[in-house]
């Protein structure tokens, strides 16, 4: 065990930050996907999101005109397939609402609210597609253990 410890902290405490990493022996190797990855169109994710979610408070974008026209989550998908290739998450998706949901009781205690944070729709879609491909490309190469 101290060798992986000291492995660990010598590659993130070193002073060269343009080393290049090399994976360690002791790392068992994998072998070669059988199984590319394919980024997942958000239709499915579409259909998981709850209709009854607020709408995104700094553009008021809501997930429903997304449910009911085809034409925009054709739109929205070939935008997702491009950043997804181009590495990419445009800045205004990055942008959150952090709102305080009172859970019960006495509304003067601070501690009886907690914190929930609201994202673009676009941003939910794209981060979901990324979750189902990651998930579907290490499971179908065996890449998770049970």
């Amino acid at each position: 065990m101290e060798n992986h410890t000291s492995f660990f902290w010598y590659f993130f405490c070193s002073q060269n930050p343009s080393k290049g990493f090399s994976i360690p022996g002791w790392i068992p190797s994998l072998p070669q996907p059988s199984v590319p990855y394919n980024v997942t169109t958000p239709t499915k994710v579409i259909c998981r999101i709850k209709a009854s979610g607020p709408p995104y408070p700094l553009n008021k974008i809501s997930i429903i005109p997304f449910k009911r026209y085809p034409y925009l989550r054709t739109y929205i998908t070939k935008v997702i397939c491009i950043l997804s290739m181009m590495g990419i998450i445009p800045d205004e998706w990055k942008q959150s609402c952090t709102v305080l949901d009172h859970k019960k009781h006495d509304t003067y205690e601070p501690g009886k609210f907690r914190p929930i944070t609201l994202e673009s729709i676009p941003l939910k879609l794209f981060t979901s597609c990324v979750h189902d491909s990651l998930f579907s490309f290490l499971s179908s190469n065996s890449y998770l253990e049970h």
